[in-house]
């Protein structure tokens, strides 16, 4: 996969959860289905036979496709056309910046005292940095109170991309007077930002640094205008089988552990649709059963001799819109999603020399719907769950 990096021109606003009627937040990162989009819409008009109003044989608007093989030959996006839906595109999230597992507990006063991992250590309300201080007696006696974290990181930072905020109105499109009742308020991401993300097939999209796309929402009235940066390949990881064997050195120091089992820590690096919504869970389940559900959802039918041992989650419900549908059809079904940050212990008796190779499958593949479009990725060993604390 190529390593791409965008600059935001303009103030980026990627559409969230609505925190009231008149108030829009952007989120901070942007998924891959809205990169798609983007790139779907810079495709398309550059595209001298695509006509908005008439969709494809399947009924699709906005789509992108080969529409006339003589004509589309001689075109520079000839490629990406026939290999846009097998593109795979990850989230794009602020350069440097890593997710926070929400295993993770971090000092409330002091933001330089680095972050704590519960699975490799001991839970405690009390920042150790701060005790350190307390028992040199070179600074204030005030203990830090730990509380759990999530969003960004930057080294031992917590840390959230820089934002504006405008105020708005519609306009009477007769009058040209305000509308009653239109005023709204923008919450953006500010201009300026460079964001990194994952293509696998970006070579075909026939793109070069310097490149402008329009990301997001009110690309017309300026927001979301980005520029393409650079390419590069994406970095080599770390020895996995290392890795595992640090982790359950760290998580045998500190707790105790079935000496029979090895342990595999997975962090969810972004929103996850594993199809919870389809799940009937009316009735209260028992630990065993709810941790059966979770090897269903991470693992399939499958579980190659794995467990789940526990789950640190969080869910929320979105609906969103298709827009290759009719514009009455645009609304989509509420999808409950995994959010970015849940954290999954798993353990198993093989040895890991065995299951590497399965790990990594997992960790390319991802988990759960839409993995083309970057939801459901994972990472196998995060650097905070490995030591359990930065």
């Amino acid at each position: 996969m190529s390593k791409v990096s965008i600059r935001l021109e303009e103030p980026l606003m990627v559409g969230g959860k609505r925190l009231a009627d008149n108030v829009l937040e952007s989120l901070d990162y942007i998924p891959g289905n809205v990169m798609r989009a983007a790139l779907a819409k810079y495709i398309l008009l550059s595209c001298p036979l695509y006509d908005h109003r008439k969709p494809d044989e399947l009924g699709r608007y906005n789509y992108v496709y080969v529409r006339d093989e003589t004509s589309c030959s001689r075109c520079k996006f000839n490629n990406a056309c026939r290999e846009f839906s097998n593109i795979r595109i990850s989230f794009f999230y602020p350069e440097g910046y890593d997710i926070i597992p929400l295993t993770s507990k971090k000092c409330k006063t002091y933001m330089d005292h680095g972050f704590k991992d519960i699975l490799t250590g001991v839970e405690t309300s009390e920042c150790e940095e701060c005790m350190k201080i307390n028992r040199q007696g070179s600074g204030t006696a005030f203990l830090g109170r730990m509380e759990f974290a999530n969003g960004f990181r930057h080294g031992k930072e917590k840390c959230t991309p820089g934002r504006y905020s405008f105020t708005r109105t519609s306009l009477d499109e007769y009058t040209l007077t305000a509308l009653d009742a239109s005023l709204h308020s923008i919450n953006v991401v500010e201009g300026g930002i460079i964001y990194e993300g994952e293509i696998k097939g970006f070579e075909s999209l026939n793109l070069n640094p310097g490149k402008m796309l329009y990301v997001g929402k009110y690309t017309s009235i300026g927001f979301g205008h980005v520029k393409i940066m650079g390419v590069k390949d994406k970095p080599e990881r770390k020895n996995l089988i290392e890795l595992l064997g640090e982790f359950n050195k760290n998580i045998r120091t500190k707790l105790p552990r079935d000496a029979e089992k090895s342990y595999i820590p997975i962090l969810f690096r972004s929103d996850a649709k594993l199809g919870i919504e389809e799940l009937c869970t009316d009735t209260p389940l028992s630990d065993r059963e709810y941790k059966q559900i979770w090897e269903r959802l991470v693992l399939g039918d499958n579980p190659c001799g794995f467990q789940i041992e526990q789950v640190f989650s969080e869910q929320d419900i979105y609906k969103g819109y298709d827009t290759s549908k009719e514009l009455e059809k645009w609304e989509r079904k509420p999808c409950v999603f995994t959010k970015k940050g849940t954290s999954v212990l798993m353990s198993t008796k093989k040895r890991l020399e065995d299951i590497v190779e399965t790990l990594i499958s997992m960790e390319t593949k991802g988990i759960g719907k839409d993995t083309y479009d970057g939801f459901g990725e994972i990472e196998i060993c995060n650097e905070l769950h490995v030591k359990g604390g930065i």
